[in-house]
């Protein structure tokens, strides 16, 4: 409800001025978040698609009117790297229908999003990140993630990634400190919301078993009194 209650706002600014900027942006942010919801939740794909599309056409023509309009880089950057990592023959498809991408450029979109956005700075690293692990670039993928778990210091996804992106990067040494420093935090009251701790448990006794450290790998799990061996 409050999608389309900004939607029927926009639209009626657009009206007014059909190159408000502001208004064209409000709206392809709103469609772009309802496409994400019928596509999750409701699980209308085609539905989703024609969202996603009017979302970047209305971000695309931000860009167009106001090329410094950093904030309209992230639908336009998130679509561009999904349409370009398709399969060829479903890239094919989606090129005759008229929806074209390119990975590079769309991740070079959300790198600027994400360094200089006023509203969607998060948002645009956060899917940086997941790109750029997407395309095996561990270490750049770290960076990423490694500001926004500063920036938030309290979220665990942000914390496991950062252990997790180190392990899958080869580093082994490193992660099995990351994890580690995770475990110690958690043990602080209300330190994490929601935090899955089996994922971390998981993660450094895998990272153990890679580096066939028998005597680590007897680490005594202090929370649910497991240990791994």
């Amino acid at each position: 409800e409050l999608a389309n209650k900004a939607i029927q706002l926009a639209e009626a600014r657009l009206k007014n001025n059909p190159k408000d900027v502001d208004a064209l942006y409000a709206r392809g942010w709103a469609k772009s978040l309802r496409a994400t919801y019928t596509a999750l939740v409701q699980r209308s794909y085609i539905s989703a698609l024609r969202q996603a599309l009017q979302a970047r056409e209305d971000n695309d023509k931000v860009l167009e009117l106001d090329p410094d309009y950093v904030d309209a880089e992230l639908v336009v950057g998130v679509h561009q790297y999904v349409a370009g990592a398709l399969p060829l023959p479903f890239k094919l498809m989606a090129g005759l229908a008229g929806i074209h991408g390119n990975k590079e450029k769309g991740i070079a979109m959300l790198r600027d999003c994400g360094e200089h956005g006023v509203t969607t700075s998060v948002e645009a690293r956060t899917a940086l990140a997941l790109f750029l692990r997407r395309e095996a670039k561990y270490g750049e993928a770290a960076v990423v993630n490694d500001s926004l778990k500063q920036q938030y210091p309290h979220n665990f996804l942000f914390w496991l990634e950062s252990a997790n992106l180190r392990k899958d990067a080869g580093n082994a040494e490193q992660a099995i400190a990351l994890y580690r420093e995770l475990l110690e935090q958690a043990e602080q009251p209300g330190y994490f919301t929601n935090a899955h701790l089996e994922l971390a448990w998981f993660g450094l006794g895998d990272t153990l078993r890679g580096q066939k450290d028998a005597d680590r790998k007897s680490t005594r799990l202090n929370s649910s009194h497991i240990t791994i061996s």
